[in-house]
């Protein structure tokens, strides 16, 4: 399917039965509640992520691509970025 998200392949739901919360009120097992635990603190990301790695980057994207996208990827990650993560306090930076 060309305009399937999941290229036709059928989504499969890693929450479980313990998305509802009429479920989880009903009473969890202490197996469900640890594994829902572990769960929850599977889902935050750490301040490191998401990575960007430039060679698979490089890899992933072909030449015409890469070609095209050079002149904004160029003020981006030369210009902005560098002046976005300098000014982070916690906050985003309005201040260009």
């Amino acid at each position: 399917m060309p305009g399937s998200q999941t290229a036709g392949v059928k989504p499969m739901s890693i929450t479980g039965r313990m998305v509802r919360e009429r479920e989880r009120l009903q009473g969890m097992s202490a197996e469900e509640r640890a594994w829902r635990k572990k769960w929850l603190k599977d889902q935050v990301l750490s301040p490191q992520e998401p990575r960007y790695v430039k060679a698979l980057e490089k890899e992933m994207l072909n030449p015409i691509r890469r070609a095209y996208r050079a002149p904004l990827d160029f003020i981006f990650y030369r210009i902005l970025q560098p002046r976005i993560v300098s000014g982070s306090s916690g906050g985003p930076s309005t201040s260009f």
